[in-house]
Order: structure tokens, then C-alpha cells, then sequence
């Protein structure tokens, strides 16, 4: 992500997106300056190439962006910051027996099977992350809160500071880039909602990056590097853990308890189908960033078309589905999610 080849040499991203800046100037004034610009998928830049919808250098330029992102692994900007979300960027390594060869990995059989056992091993747990973070985004609750956060930020700080929240282990923050006396304070507010609600950070607003489970936990002799709002379960060498016993029965019990006491919502505590809420996820990522490429008039025909295109982005087997998945979404944010057969939380015991 550091340096891209253009013409005959090397420049640097920031370098890259400086000259994408002149190069597609049309484009970048269409954004107002605090706005984030995120990137749309391939797939979505094809469908956007097949319709009038805008002038042929707004095409270059969407078509120019996308590729600008995914060479650098992010997954828009906001200003001159690259945001980076490692959920919607993940890609499967998959290497082929071909790859094995012409890299000279000279690896066995059984040597192939871990590498393939291990991407699927990081893309399950990719998908129930995601599946997290689209269980945030659908809780009222939570986006109420960051709301509010976002409210106090711009009126402490302004609208057009860079407010993608990260915290390292100890809370150092790189959140604002200016001094002030409120910011000790707003930091703090910060800390403690992301520790809440079991986060890493805000990619940007709109991103919640949940925390996942740390095993090994090689951050327990630090605790305050910790992640406050997990449970901490301590396992001995010879202790003889068994996938059919009462021990994971156990865990989702303790899981609930330390929801009650943070006053987050029941079914928050260990996500029930979180294969459901990421798709959820990526549908929300994904109609926001087209959506946005539309604010201020939308083609006729524009919602079927949006759905034609959230279905091969999802890689869904229908527009029906995406209908499905979007009116869930909605039911949610008005807080109807137990009407929903489909998200029923059970198991509260």
C-alpha cells in the first residue's frame, strides 16, 4: 500500500491520490469536502458503465477510483485520509497448486491442506465479525449513541476534521489531529463506547470494527490493553475441554450476563445468525456508497436497478433477495427485529 508503478516510476499513495485529485477534478468537486467518498465494487462499476447516468470522464473517474482502492487495500477516502477496513478488503489466499509451483514452495500435501484449512478457518471468522458489525449498524441503540458522539465531535471539533476512530491497546488515540482542552474528555467518551460495545474502532462513522476473540491472549499480561467488555476464560494445559460438554453453554450464559451489566441488548451477546447480518452488513455498506454517487436525483428506475446490482455485488441468487434483506433492515432500525422469523433471538438461557 506504500508505492504504486505509474508512467515510469514509483509514487507513493499519497502521491497517487494527489494526481487522481487533478486527473478526475470534475469528480472530486461533485463531493462536499467533509463527505466520504467510498469506493464501489468492480461489479458495480460495470453496471454503472452500461447506464447514461453520468458524463464519460465521471465514469473514468468512478472506474479510476475503484481501482485506486483496491490497489491499496481501502476502501474510499475521506479528505486526504485512506480509510481501511480489513472486513470489506478481506480476500481469500487461495493458492493453487500452480502458485505452490511456480513460487517453488516446495510444499507436501499435508502442508497444502493447513494453507487451505487456515483461509477457511480466517474467512469464518471474517464473516462473523461482519456479521457483528451488521448487528450494530441494525441496533437503534447503538447507532443512537454514536450519533450523539458524532454530534458532540462536530460541534467540539468541526464537520471537516477526520474522525475515523482507532485506538491502540492503550487508547492513544489518532483521532484528532488538533490540541484541545475537550478533547482529554470527548476521548474518554470515546473509549468507553467503543470498549462497551466490544469495538477496535470506527473505520469511519458509518463502520463499527468489532473486537474478536483473542486466542491465544497474548495482550493478558497488559491489562490495559485488554478489551474491557469480553469475558476472560482461563483454560489449563491438562484440562480436558470437550465441544459436546456444558463449558460453551456456559460461555454464552456469561456472554449474556456481561451485556445485562453493560446495558447493551441481550441478543447483542454472542450473535445469533451472524451469516444473515453480514450480509446485512455489506448491503448497508454497499447502498450507502452507491446512494451517495445520488443524493440529489435519482434515474427512474433507479431502486430495481440498485437492486440488480446489490445482487451480483452480494453474489445473491435474486433481486427478491435483496428486497428481503433490505426490508429486515428497516424493521430493525424501527426496532421491529422480533418480527423477523428469520433473526428470532432464542436460546436466552
Amino acid at each position: 500500500m506504500v508505492n504504486s508503478l505509474v508512467g515510469n516510476g514509483f509514487l507513493s499513495v499519497g502521491q497517487e491520490w494527489l494526481k487522481f485529485k487533478i486527473d478526475h477534478a470534475e469528480w472530486i468537486k461533485q463531493w462536499p469536502e467533509a463527505q466520504v467518498k467510498y469506493a464501489l465494487p468492480e461489479s458495480a462499476t460495470s453496471h454503472i458503465l452500461s447506464k447514461k447516468f453520468f458524463t464519460n470522464k465521471i465514469l473514468d473517474a468512478e472506474v479510476a477510483f475503484t481501482c485506486f482502492c483496491k490497489r491499496h487495500n481501502i476502501i474510499g477516502v475521506t479528505g486526504d485520509h485512506f480509510i481501511v477496513n480489513h472486513l470489506l478488503t478481506y480476500k481469500r489466499f487461495d493458492l493453487t497448486e500452480d502458485d505452490i509451483k511456480n513460487l517453488n514452495l516446495k510444499w507436501s500435501q499435508s502442508e497444502i491442506l493447513d494453507s487451505k484449512r487456515a483461509d477457511n478457518e480466517a474467512e469464518e471468522g471474517i464473516n462473523r465479525l461482519c456479521g457483528v458489525a451488521g448487528r450494530l449498524l441494525t441496533e437503534p441503540q447503538f447507532c443512537l449513541e454514536r450519533d450523539a458522539l458524532k454530534t458532540e465531535a462536530e460541534r467540539i471539533f468541526g464537520k471537516n476534521i477526520y474522525l475515523g476512530v482507532q485506538f491502540d491497546g492503550n487508547y492513544g488515540s489518532n483521532l484528532l489531529a488538533k490540541k484541545s482542552k475537550s478533547r482529554s474528555k470527548y476521548e474518554k467518551k470515546i473509549k468507553s463506547f467503543l470498549g462497551r460495545w466490544g469495538l477496535t474502532g470506527m473505520a469511519t462513522w458509518d463502520l463499527p470494527v468489532p473486537q474478536g476473540p483473542l486466542i491465544p491472549n497474548f495482550l493478558a499480561h497488559n491489562p490495559a490493553s485488554n478489551p474491557t467488555s469480553g469475558i476472560h476464560i482461563f483454560l489449563p494445559i491438562h484440562y480436558p475441554f470437550q465441544t459436546d460438554d456444558q463449558m460453551l453453554r456456559k460461555i454464552r450464559r456469561c456472554q449474556q450476563q456481561a451485556a445485562e451489566r453493560l446495558g447493551l441488548p441481550r441478543g447483542f451477546a454472542g450473535v445469533a445468525h451472524y451469516a444473515q447480518y453480514a450480509q446485512m452488513f455489506r448491503l448497508i455498506h454497499f447502498d450507502r456508497s452507491l446512494d451517495s454517487r445520488f443524493e440529489t436525483k435519482r434515474p427512474p428506475g433507479y431502486v430495481s436497478w440498485s437492486e440488480e446490482v446489490a445482487m451480483d455485488v452480494l453474489e445473491l441468487t435474486s433481486t427478491a433477495s435483496v428486497r428481503r434483506l433490505r426490508s429486515w433492515i428497516k424493521l430493525c432500525w424501527q426496532g421491529k427485529r422480533n418480527k423477523i422469523k428469520q433473526l428470532r433471538e432464542i436460546g436466552n438461557d
